[in-house]
């Protein structure tokens, strides 16, 4: 595939006879559908509503003319077969999206499951960045998914950010840009629209804007040394933009969320970095956004195309009951008014829709929409998963080893200790359990769980354990999840921790999550680092556990 800036100029550009007339053909399209959508028809083409019903879906397609949807977890058959059954009632093409930052298989069986962006981090190879962005976007182009949001070109330099963490490929506004741009090069070679994320930084904060505003303090100057760098890295060749709801104050004096806010969309991301891609809002259900407007959420949607946004993602209602087909209606509806009383140009939404129908020729819909079932079987391949693997072994940290526990003698007998923050997934990905039965494989260990509050015979179990152990692991799944949240290490945890350090010293302690959590357990032995809790870095971790293999991931954040 070819670039953003290069598609747009290729019917300008005599390139070749083959591509010009491929360009020339897909803007033919594009006016021809153009000039056939009503203002109704051209509104809707903004909306990218959630798709969680078929028959809702149905009623979004063929009522209001949405442009596309946002899709979850299920299974991969089912919404590839359900994509097509909706693109084929579509009177345009649907550009359908995914928030696939840890690959397909983050959210569906058989597909690929990706180490998350701070695993890319640590390993500071670009090629492999790289290959995770062709990997998922062959497995998201088969099931019928055309967009991709990601990566995450957010800097992680706060160690209390709420939200982003691990999903940051770091601290190190270079090496974010180099990493982000690389997978968002290979997202596009192998036909993925990528979208780059949360524009313009979500690092440096300290509130979840799912809950509310977050602030981004900092004049321009500052912005530009360290938020901005990756975003300016990635401008010349990502197909999309998603703005955070965020309130910049270096453009903003008055709260206001960056996803509303015309300083931040048209005057600055537009006119002065000459951005002229898919600005998409991040979704309109958060509540840095809702809380703004005060609940009104029509309102929401009009001031996001006034500030320049293209799509309106997960256009949301908090009416009691709300469907999405209710949020989609009451955007409409407004938007109309929104133009109709002249706050809103015909002009201005023709400019979004032709952005939106750009993008869907570029995804190559304008020639077909529907997926081939027989394309599904790339879903996990053997080649796919030796990019995953890759990374995780690259990855994984050994941030230290004061007494040199390891590697870990085969024969010497090994406890076990599993705890997490939270049960069930995580943010953009899904807790696996695979660390102790892959260790019961081939070692001699013993292994015992603590609940989010150890009871007392969990208590008095793992202290037996502990003595009876030579060494004890402690298989820590440290989760982002939205919300209030720090992914770290739970009191209750800290407090048994202690006693079983108390009990045998020689504790292996391994974060399946944030790093920022290691910085309060200096005093045990030995810290590694695995990222994320998904099945190929637990599995990866097992094997370079008892592995004389040197560990070569880096950290890169600082904790």
């Amino acid at each position: 595939m070819i670039s953003r800036r290069t598609f747009a100029g290729l019917t300008l550009t005599s390139l070749f006879a083959g591509t010009r007339s491929a360009a020339a053909a897909s803007e033919t399209w594009v006016n021809r559908t153009l000039a056939q959508l009503d203002l109704d028809a051209r509104i809707g083409q903004l909306m990218m509503p959630m798709l969680e019903d078929q028959q809702e879906g149905r009623l979004l397609v063929e009522r209001y003319k949405v442009g596309g949807f946002v899709t979850y977890r299920e299974p991969a058959e089912a919404l590839a077969l359900r994509l097509n059954r909706l693109q084929r009632l579509s009177q345009v093409p649907l550009l359908c999206s995914a928030d696939f930052e840890r690959g397909v298989g983050a959210y569906m069986d058989g597909a690929t499951e990706l180490p998350v962006a701070m695993a890319i981090g640590a390993t500071g190879q670009s090629d492999l960045a790289y290959a995770a962005g062709q990997v998922t976007a062959r497995e998201a182009r088969a099931i019928g998914v055309h967009v991709v949001f990601a990566p995450v070109l957010d800097v992680n330099n706060n160690p209390k950010n709420p939200i982003i963490n691990v999903r940051s490929f770091g601290a190190d506004s270079a090496e974010v840009g180099r990493l982000g741009n690389a997978l968002v090069r290979g997202l596009q070679s192998s036909g993925a629209l990528a979208t780059v994320k949360h524009f313009p930084g979500h690092g440096n904060i300290a509130t979840d804007s799912h809950r509310d505003l977050g602030v981004l303090s900092g004049s321009l100057q500052e912005l530009n040394a360290t938020e901005l760098v990756p975003f300016r890295a990635a401008l010349a060749e990502t197909q999309g933009v998603m703005v955070a709801h965020l309130w910049v104050k270096a453009f903003d004096r008055n709260p206001m969320p960056a996803t509303l806010s015309q300083r931040v969309i048209d005057g600055f991301l537009r006119k002065q970095l000459g951005y002229n891609g898919l600005i998409y809002t991040d979704s309109l259900g958060m509540g840095g956004v809702l809380n703004y407007v005060n609940g009104n959420w029509p309102a929401a949607q009009v001031l996001a195309l006034q500030a320049g946004c293209d799509v309106l993602v997960l256009p949301t209602s908090n009416a009691k009951n709300a469907t999405h087909a209710m949020a989609v209606e009451g955007g409409i509806k407004a938007i109309k008014v929104a133009v109709q009383q002249g706050r809103l140009s015909p002009q201005r939404i023709e400019q979004s829709v032709r952005r939106i129908l750009t993008a869907k020729a570029w995804a190559g819909l304008d020639r077909q929409s529907a997926v081939d079932l027989n394309g599904l079987s790339i879903l996990g391949s053997k080649a796919h998963r030796a990019v995953a693997d890759k990374i995780a072994r690259s990855a994984l940290t050994l941030v230290q080893d004061r007494e040199k526990l390891l590697p870990l003698a085969a024969s010497a007998p090994i406890g076990i200790i599993s705890l997490t923050n939270r049960e069930g997934n995580g943010a953009f990905g899904r807790a696996s359990g695979a660390f102790v039965p892959a260790a019961k494989l081939n070692h001699k260990v013993e292994a015992l769980n603590w609940s989010l509050t150890p009871t007392d015979s969990e208590i008095a179990a793992s202290l037996d354990l502990a003595r009876r152990s030579r060494i004890i692991v402690i298989a820590a799944t440290l989760k982002v999840f939205v919300g209030d949240n720090s992914a770290g290490l739970l009191p209750a945890h800290s407090a048994v921790l202690a006693q079983i350090a108390a009990a045998n010293p020689r504790i292996v302690f391994i974060s399946f999550g944030s790093p920022y959590a290691l910085a309060s357990l200096r005093n045990l032995s030995t810290l590694i680092c695995a990222y994320d809790e998904s099945k190929v870095m637990q599995e990866a971790a097992v094997q370079a556990l008892w592995s004389p293999e040197p560990w070569v991931g880096k950290l890169p954040v600082t904790i």
